[in-house]
């Protein structure tokens, strides 16, 4: 018989004895050209096998209490067996010193890398992050930033022990709350990044989105986490539709970017405005100037009276803020001076916090948009009075005529110059209309009359 088929044979035995016996694992061991067990051994006590005698193999079987030992000789002839019950891995460290593993079964598993680990988690969380996106509606300009997982052998005092530093998500080594876990901060970072910055407000206002999930309402803060007494506030937002919330969170920070006070938020988490409601492009800013009462932060007041200018919604402004360098921007574009605004803009466009330059374009572009104020001549229908009401000059560049279907005809127009703050006569008629069709005319806002290449705005109205 080969020796081949020896530790086939062998083997086939130890895999049955492990199946039959519901044991650990089989493992079939060569031993070494010497007395590997002789009597004395304090773990294996009243033995004595010599290598002369024919031994070639040792079997081992292992149960959670018992070790079985089989010795073959060179065909696979067992000789003698064995069980022992007590100091198992003492008696298992004396056979492994005196012998040579062949095979064993079931294979052992290499153990599991950190790094391995790591990967297995942070797969577990993008999978779960992702899924919840979905849920919340959150845009992928936030999903593509997604915070890595990694494995941690000590605990924080933080929320369910973790440590959040530089982009990474610490989680203690065998963690039982993976679910929770994921969840909780997959909706920490979803959050506006000026709210999150501020841990006790970020961690808040998660804790209570995960609350608005069905299979976490039961979880509680604990007293001990840093933003326990803060949550108790936050928690009237429970009520509220979780991703209108969210959509609310993020409207605001689009103009509010600075990173939130705790007192100013609670505010904002107070005020007697429906924080959904009062995030519409219309009522914003009202929300901003409630927050500027309560918390005198002057952002909020730059903001409120910027947003509020397109409709025609005035604030009082108080005394001591009326020089404030933003505020007198505000008032020049109030007054049409526009010219005023873009001279700011251009010296000091870097030192303005994005939300607030947000804020002034858009109340800027909306100005360019009711630039011109048209009335018809008491004594001639067919002449307009155009009012550029700006400080800039307006030049009408060119017509067309639209059909019915929607089709636009060209018209010979010779160019109209509106000097700035002045009242400029339109005869209608000097336009080659053909029939009683609509005419658009198109215009430019220019920075100066020979900036006609590279106007600021560039508008159109209809006669």
């Amino acid at each position: 018989m080969v020796r081949r088929d020896v530790k086939k044979i062998l083997m086939h035995f130890l895999r049955k004895e492990v199946h039959e016996k519901t044991a650990d694992w089989g493992e079939l061991r060569r031993v070494k050209s010497q007395v590997i067990l002789k009597r004395g051994l304090p773990n294996i006590p009243n033995l004595m096998i010599l290598t002369d005698e024919g031994l070639s193999f040792l079997g081992i079987v292992k149960w959670k209490k018992e070790l079985r030992l089989y010795l073959f000789n060179s065909e696979g002839r067992m000789l003698h067996g064995q069980s022992y019950y007590n100091n198992l891995e003492k008696v298992y460290k004396d056979l492994k010193s005196k012998s040579k593993k062949i095979t064993r079964y079931p294979p052992l598993k290499k153990p599991i890398t950190r790094a391995q680990r790591e990967s297995q988690l942070d797969k577990q969380f993008k999978k779960m992050w992702l899924h919840l996106a979905k849920i919340f509606q959150i845009p992928q300009k936030i999903t593509k930033n997604r915070p890595l997982i990694k494995e941690s052998s000590t605990k924080s005092n933080s929320i369910f022990g973790i440590r959040v530093t530089e982009g990474f998500i610490y989680i203690p080594s065998k963690s039982h709350k993976l679910e929770t876990i994921f969840t909780f901060f997959s909706l920490f970072f979803f959050l506006p990044k000026n709210i999150h910055q501020n841990k006790i407000i970020g961690e808040a206002v998660a804790f209570n989105l995960l609350k608005s999930i069905k299979i976490f309402q039961t979880e509680i803060a604990e007293t001990k986490w840093e933003f326990y007494t803060f949550f108790k506030q936050v928690s009237r937002w429970q009520k509220k539709d979780p991703i209108k919330l969210l959509k609310a969170l993020n409207r605001i920070s689009e103009y509010y970017n600075a990173t939130w006070k705790t007192e100013d938020f609670l505010e904002l988490v107070e005020s007697e405005f429906d924080i959904i409601e009062y995030t519409t492009r219309r009522k914003i800013s009202d929300l901003f100037f409630d927050l500027f009462s309560k918390t005198s932060n002057i952002d909020f007041l730059v903001l409120s009276t910027f947003l509020g200018l397109p409709f025609g919604i005035e604030y009082s402004i108080p005394v001591v803020n009326s020089e404030n360098e933003l505020i007198s921007v505000f008032k020049a574009l109030r007054h049409w001076q526009i010219s005023k605004v873009l001279d700011y803009l251009n010296q000091k466009q870097n030192l303005i916090s994005n939300g607030i330059l947000k804020a002034i374009k858009e109340a800027l572009n909306l100005q360019y948009g009711c630039v011109l104020e048209i009335n018809i001549d008491t004594n001639d229908n067919k002449t307009v009075l155009l009012k550029n009401k700006s400080d800039l000059p307006i030049i009408f560049t060119s017509a067309v005529q639209i059909s019915p279907n929607g089709r636009e005809f060209p018209i010979k127009f010779q160019e109209v110059v509106l000097k700035p703050s002045l009242v400029t006569s339109f005869d209608i008629k000097t336009i080659n209309i053909t029939g009683k069709l609509p005419v658009r005319v198109e215009y430019v806002i220019l920075r100066t009359p020979n900036s006609i290449i590279k106007p600021i705005f560039k508008g159109a109205i209809i006669f």
